[in-house]
């Protein structure tokens, strides 16, 4: 199961880098503020390579990895971050969300 945060920008929980990544970036870069990962809704779907450019966020969030490496035959390089999407080839996820309704989550 994945969950989509759709909140709005400002109240969107980020996940925080592994500590000894953030040390290292912090190390070289001690002004940086890079420490959170890519977040699937904020920073993925817009960075998303040209040929899935008619893929909805559903589409890519129940059938897609994010990795780091290249593995397959056609990798999707994201337009930033370094990372490539990797199809999921078994079950898609099943994707859950918050629904807003005039101010109240259920």
């Amino acid at each position: 199961m994945r969950f989509a945060d759709l909140e709005p920008t400002h109240k969107t929980k980020r996940v925080l880098k592994p500590a000894a990544e953030i040390s290292q970036l912090l190390k070289s870069s001690p002004d940086s503020q890079d420490i959170f990962l890519p977040h699937w809704v904020l920073d993925i779907y817009h960075a998303r390579p040209d040929e899935m450019e008619d893929t909805s966020l559903h589409e890519r969030l129940r059938w897609y990895e994010q990795q780091k490496v290249v593995t397959g035959k056609e990798p999707l390089q994201l337009k930033a971050f370094g990372f490539y999407l990797r199809h999921r080839t078994v079950k898609p996820y099943i994707v859950t969300h918050k629904i807003i309704i005039h101010g109240v989550y259920t």
